[in-house]
């Protein structure tokens, strides 16, 4: 057994993806909805060309070019 320790991105769940025009600025849409409609703090996070709305409670969103 080895006592090495590693690191690794915290993991989320990812609910849904949604293929739109613009992957960017649907994301930004969606996080301002959590935010003033759901009360919820997010975050973004690019996977290649997709974009992931992380909510506080990480569960995500996949936004995706169409």
């Amino acid at each position: 057994m080895s006592n090495a320790t590693f690191e690794c991105m915290p993991a989320y769940i990812l609910l849904d993806t949604h293929p739109v025009a613009d992957p960017a600025k649907s994301a930004v849409s969606f996080q301002i909805y959590l935010a003033t409609e759901k009360g919820y703090s997010s975050k973004v996070v690019r996977v290649g060309k997709a974009i992931d709305v992380v909510a506080s409670d990480n569960r995500a969103i996949r936004f995706v070019k169409a």
